[in-house]
């Protein structure tokens, strides 16, 4: 790929780091071993997993890149189609195993009464 179009690519991805920084801090505090549980795996592999999301959308953006200089946008097209799917599956899946993090090893009941009490209003007289 052309200088130029190596440059494109890159400033295209430039709004992935604040995400990446993000996922890789969550990744090092999961590994920290701070943290004692079953939450703890979930979280990392919650954040690796977005990791190479965030990998797998950058290689998307550079096969498009480098099919479109060849000219083949049939080709783009089909793995575009392809890439985005699988995209969408791992970053859901990253989602998926944060969500679990968060909710794994809860043991609380919910409250059987809130402390909220209905006002009982009596008829005016």
């Amino acid at each position: 790929m052309e200088d130029g179009r190596m440059f494109g690519w890159l400033m295209s991805q430039i709004w992935q780091v604040p995400f990446l920084l993000l996922f890789l801090f969550g990744l090092v505090m999961s590994l920290s071993g701070k943290y004692k549980g079953q939450f703890v795996g979930l979280a990392a592999a919650g954040f690796g997993v977005l990791i190479f999301g965030i990998v797998l959308s950058g290689y998307q953006q550079y096969a498009m890149f480098a099919a479109m200089a060849d000219g083949g946008y049939d080709t783009v097209r089909r793995l575009n189609t392809v890439l985005s799917a699988f995209g969408v599956v791992v970053r859901l899946a990253g989602y998926i195993l944060l969500l679990a993090a968060i909710f794994s090893g809860r043991h609380e009941k919910p409250a059987r009464n809130s402390g909220y009490q209905a006002r009982q209003e009596t008829p005016p007289a």
